[in-house]
């Protein structure tokens, strides 16, 4: 009985935890920055290319989710679902997942294109607006 109550507890513990990690989530962002970098495939830094930063200094280039699982960009209006690290978004014209992280009050959202013998992640920084 003792096992059973600590389960529902730490499952509890863990939803909370889970929505308040959401909530984070839940504001209109400004996108600052697009940096590319080039990994080898075992994710080591990659010399044959050198890695780029973009400053976005457009107030226009915003995403914004809210609590309903729908979003709005400037690429449009979708909906998205987060599930641990990821976020998927949902446009009318396509999807795309992303791995995101909330640190030091940004928004990082990561995605790796796959080439035969490297690694291109593209990773958009962004603050709350």
């Amino acid at each position: 009985m003792a096992l059973f109550v600590k389960l529902i507890s730490f499952g509890f513990l863990t939803l909370i935890a889970t929505n308040t990690q959401d909530s984070k989530l839940h504001k209109r962002w400004k996108i600052i920055a697009d940096n590319t970098i080039y990994l080898n495939l075992d994710g080591s830094s990659h010399g044959g290319f050198k890695d780029r930063i973009d400053s976005v200094k457009s107030d226009t280039v915003f995403i914004e989710f809210f609590n309903d699982g729908k979003f709005k960009s400037v690429e449009g209006d979708g909906t998205f679902t987060t599930d641990n690290d990821s976020l998927y978004l949902n446009l009318p014209e396509g999807s795309s997942s992303f791995k995101y992280e909330l640190k030091d009050s940004s928004l990082y959202l990561h995605i790796d294109f796959l080439r035969d013998d490297y690694i291109r992640r593209e990773v958009l920084h962004a603050i709350p607006m």
